[in-house]
Parts: structure tokens; C-alpha cells; sequence
């Protein structure tokens, strides 16, 4: 039976990994930034090197923003082209993310003892690192490479349906005291705190919905016209800018752009019959936790 690295070695791993990440995130922005004369488009721009600049600025982005929920993220939809060494840049900075992953997942469950105090082995690395904010979904998200120019593009979006799960008072607060006990939240965080607070001022048996709004995720249709007339078309996430071949000076693919956010489009989607028994008024500033009314008016209690 192999031995298992400590605590040590694999703190010294996940600073490895994320050294050689900065490393390839530089190289590749460095790059990008010399190849101003090719072809760029970013959603809501017109303009190219205002589009390359903020690719430029979304592939760099690796650590929570201020006030930024710990599993929300951010996108930005764009088609950068590149000449061939700058996507072998690219390449390898995916190869660094996949080994990030990696680090963080030899220290999942791990804990380590700090006066007394227990504390998640991966947050206490990183705070020793300096990199607390670290982001890790939008640090080991993948670029989508295109070796071979497309043929055409079509950005959509994809929305995942709501989803509305029964819970109550005592489930909620054990979950906001593991946050700050383990994470992703800050000890003593005053957000959680409050959301405690307000949930112990309810009577127990109160009945309570956790509600995730629709969430849309941009795509991208790619397609390949093949030398035989044929067509070759996969669907990619395009919350990542959109790395393909091309040449300084040449005209982008043909593509339809991203419409707007489907919050942000005129007809507004029809709430499901489970929905309408959901509340308006979010109860808490960390989750997002609602009043619920049962079937015939049923409390939670009664059922």
C-alpha cells in the first residue's frame, strides 16, 4: 500500500501547480497583446481591440472579485484569433489548469491542526500563499482551442431550468457554520452571521425553499466545412473567449454574436406551478432561501 503525501508535500504541489498557471497565464496574455493586427470580436463590442483587451483581461482572471458568491462565475463570450505558436501557449495553459485540478483534488477532505483550530488543508494553503480569493472554477476552466480556422460560428445560450429544493431552519444554519468552519467563507463573516441570526428568529417548522434562479451559460456552435463538402459541427462552452487559427489582417469567420441575457430579453419565462408557491422576498444575503406556501396552505410542520 503506497504511502500518502502529507499535508506538507501537498501544500508544496498546489504551489508548484498554481506557480506554473501564472507562468502560463502571462505567456499566453503576452502573446495575444503582440497580435493586435488579427481578428477579434467580444460581446457587446464593436471594437476589436477593446474586445482582445478584455479576452485578454477574462482568460487572466483567476481570484473572486469583491462581494462575488462563492459559486458564482463570470463570462465572457468572444473569437480571438491566433497564429499557431500562440495556441500552443494556449495548450499548455490548459495543461497547467488540468494539473491545478489535480492539486486540489489530492487535498480534498484534508485538514490541518493550527493552534488548536481545525482548519481545510486546501484554504489554509492558499491564505499561506497570499491567493485566498483564488477562484477555482475560473482558474482550471478550459480553454476552447481551435486548431483549424471554423467555417462558421453561432453563439446561443444554454439555461439550466430553476431548481427548488424543500428545506427548513436547522439545515440552513449547520450549512452557513461548515462555510465558515470550512469554507469557502470567511470565518466570523458578517453575511453569514446575519443570515444565523435571521434564521434562528424563526419558529422551527417554518417551511422554507432553496430557489436557484435559472442560470444561462453562453455556447458556441462551431462548424468545419471537411475537404469532401462535408460539415463537422461541436457545441462548446463559451464562457472562455474562443481561441482558433488565424492570420494578421484576415476577416473573422462568418458567426451570428450572442444575443442578449435571457433576464435581459423582453419575454419574460412563465414560473412552473412549484414556483408560484415560492416567495418574493429573499429571507437570507447568502443563499437563496425563500418563503414557501404548501399545496391548500399546509405549513411544513403539518405535512
Amino acid at each position: 500500500m503506497s504511502e500518502q503525501p502529507s499535508n506538507q508535500a501537498l501544500q508544496i504541489d498546489l504551489k508548484i501547480a498554481i506557480d506554473a498557471l501564472d507562468a502560463a497565464l502571462a505567456a499566453l496574455a503576452e502573446a495575444l497583446r503582440t497580435e493586435a493586427g488579427f481578428p477579434s470580436w467580444g460581446w457587446r463590442t464593436d471594437d476589436p481591440e477593446h474586445a482582445r483587451a478584455q479576452a485578454i483581461q477574462m482568460i487572466l482572471s483567476t481570484e473572486y472579485h469583491d462581494n462575488e458568491k462563492p459559486n458564482q462565475s463570470r463570462y465572457y463570450p468572444a473569437l480571438i484569433g491566433a497564429c499557431p505558436e500562440t495556441l500552443e501557449l494556449a495548450h499548455a495553459l490548459n495543461d497547467a489548469k488540468h494539473q491545478v485540478a489535480e492539486a486540489f483534488k489530492a487535498m480534498r477532505g484534508q485538514r490541518i491542526v493550527i493552534d488548536g483550530e481545525t482548519r481545510e488543508l486546501t484554504r489554509h494553503a492558499l491564505a499561506r500563499m497570499g491567493r485566498a480569493r483564488f477562484h477555482f472554477h475560473m482558474a482550471t476552466r478550459h480553454l476552447v482551442i481551435c486548431d483549424e480556422r471554423p467555417s462558421r460560428v453561432g453563439f446561443t445560450w444554454t439555461v439550466k431550468s430553476s431548481r427548488i429544493e424543500h428545506t427548513n431552519r436547522e439545515a440552513l444554519i449547520k450549512r452557513l457554520i461548515r462555510w465558515m468552519e470550512e469554507g469557502p467563507a470567511q470565518p466570523n463573516d458578517p453575511g453569514i452571521l446575519h443570515d444565523i441570526e435571521q434564521l434562528q428568529g424563526l419558529a422551527s417548522g417554518t417551511p422554507l425553499a432553496f430557489k436557484r434562479d435559472p442560470i444561462p451559460h453562453p455556447r458556441a456552435n462551431i462548424a468545419w466545412r471537411q475537404p469532401d463538402g462535408t460539415i463537422v459541427r461541436k457545441l462548446r462552452p463559451a464562457v472562455l473567449p474562443i481561441l482558433y487559427l488565424a492570420q494578421a489582417g484576415e476577416q473573422l469567420p462568418p458567426f451570428r454574436p450572442l444575443a442578449n441575457a435571457p433576464h435581459e430579453q423582453s419575454k419574460p419565462r412563465k414560473p412552473r406551478p412549484g414556483e408560484r408557491r415560492v416567495g418574493k422576498e429573499r429571507l437570507l444575503r447568502t443563499l437563496p432561501v425563500y418563503p414557501y406556501t404548501w399545496p391548500g396552505g399546509e405549513s411544513h410542520s403539518a405535512r
